[in-house]
């Protein structure tokens, strides 16, 4: 949301955004000095930056659409490694954080690794246990 204040001049602002997609269309919703709401022409971005030119005593709202969240990471089965453990490889892209969770009920979920990829999958051994119903799973975290 951009305020305009200026009782009589425009307010041309060159606005970066994180958090969305780096390219796309948005749209611009603006209360005007006489209280009336309404869509304009739709604007353009990529790279996430895009500009603007807000008229005097306004109110903008600028609509982006969001990010596409990256796929969870996927996970490469391997064996019994040695006794008492087992391994699988979390694979997905370099430098993204990937987070291990455990659950017994697949409702609740609690971290088991952490770990940053520096290529793009990871070795990741565990403990077996004989309990029935140890489900994992990875997500990635900011």
């Amino acid at each position: 949301m951009v305020v305009n204040k200026q009782q009589w001049a425009n307010a041309f602002a060159t606005i970066t955004v994180t958090n969305f997609s780096l390219a796309g269309t948005g749209q611009v919703w603006q209360v005007s000095a006489i209280n009336a709401v309404t869509c304009l022409t739709d604007i353009q971005f990529t790279g996430g930056v895009f500009s603007y030119t807000f008229p005097p005593q306004s109110v903008s709202l600028l609509v982006l659409p969001a990010a596409a969240l990256p796929p969870p990471p996927q996970f490469r089965a391997g064996g019994v490694d040695s006794p008492g453990t087992f391994e699988f490889w979390p694979e997905g892209q370099t430098g993204r954080t990937c987070r291990i969770e455990s659950s017994t009920d697949l409702v609740n979920w609690g971290s088991v690794l952490t770990n940053t990829l520096a290529s793009n999958s990871w070795h990741v051994l565990l403990p077996a246990t004989n309990t029935p119903g140890s489900f994992y799973r990875g997500v990635w975290s900011p």
